[in-house]
């Protein structure tokens, strides 16, 4: 009901990423290139950040 109701206000991105072992610092690089990967984020991102 609630998904119905404000399904035009956004959307909706998912990814699966499997990982032979645990390392932390792989999992957020990837997960923020990810992130990064969409526009409207990273549009807000530089323009909060000035120049990155």
């Amino acid at each position: 009901m609630i998904m119905d109701e404000y399904r035009e206000r956004g959307t909706i991105r998912s990814v699966i990423l499997e990982y032979e072992s645990f390392d932390a610092a792989r999992i957020r690089q990837d997960a923020e290139a990810w992130l990064m990967s969409d526009d409207r984020f990273r549009a807000a991102r530089g323009a909060a950040r000035h120049g990155d």
